[in-house]
C-alpha cells in the first residue's frame, strides 16, 4: 500500500534517497509556515478537546481515544492541506506536473 503523504508523481524517476530527503526537506518547509503550524494545531488540538470533555471516557480508554482522534484529525490535515501546498511547491521546483 502506497503512504499518501509521500507519493508525488511530479518525482517519478529520481533516486529513492534523493527523492524521500526533498520530501522531508520540502514538508519541513510548508508545515512551518505559520498559517499552515496553526491550521494543524488547531485540527489536532480541537478533536482532543473535544474527546476529552464530551466524551465519559477516563484512564487507558480515554487516553487511546483522544491519541487516536489526534493521529486521525492530524493526518487528514497534511493529506488534505499539507500534501497540495508540496505539489505545488515541487512544480514550483520545476519537476513536471502529473496528473
Amino acid at each position: 500500500m502506497k503512504d499518501l503523504l509521500r507519493d508525488f508523481p511530479e518525482l517519478e524517476g529520481m533516486a529513492t534517497d534523493s527523492r524521500q530527503k526533498l520530501i522531508v526537506d520540502t514538508q519541513k518547509r510548508v508545515v512551518r509556515q505559520p498559517a499552515i503550524l496553526a491550521g494543524l494545531v488547531a485540527s489536532m488540538g480541537i478533536p482532543a478537546l473535544f474527546v476529552i470533555w464530551f466524551l465519559p471516557l477516563e484512564g487507558l480508554i480515554g487516553s487511546l481515544a483522544t491519541a487516536g482522534t489526534v493521529a486521525l484529525a492530524g493526518y487528514a490535515y497534511l493529506a488534505a492541506v499539507v500534501k497540495p501546498r508540496m505539489s505545488a511547491e515541487f512544480q514550483r521546483m520545476g519537476y513536471p506536473a502529473k496528473i
